[in-house]
């Protein structure tokens, strides 16, 4: 079988498959802190659309989390945890002049 000439990161999938299939691997489970977003919303004193303003979110996304037909994931989940952990930090950090 010829050599295949393969980049850095190429090797690094490649391994990890192998990994995968000798079962070497490790699995760890996310921590999936699902902020109340209507909580957070009040506690800054905000309706939806402006919350979703302040902090560049979608409306419809605001409002799907709220209503429990969708869960926030990936960047938006992280904001939200960091708007979860101090909201009006959050809130000025974005709006330092407010």
């Amino acid at each position: 079988m010829a050599s295949i000439n393969t980049s850095k990161a190429g090797k690094q999938i490649l391994n990890a498959m192998q990994q995968v299939l000798d079962g070497d691997v490790i699995s760890y489970e996310v921590k999936r802190d699902l902020p109340d977003i209507r909580e957070l919303r009040e506690e800054l004193g905000m309706e939806r659309n402006e919350f979703a303003a302040a902090f560049n979110l979608s409306k419809y996304s605001v409002r799907n989390w709220e209503l429990g037909m969708r869960e926030p994931r990936g960047p938006a989940l992280t904001l939200l945890q960091m708007i979860q952990a101090d909201p009006w930090r959050a809130y000025k950090m974005l709006h330092p002049k407010h």
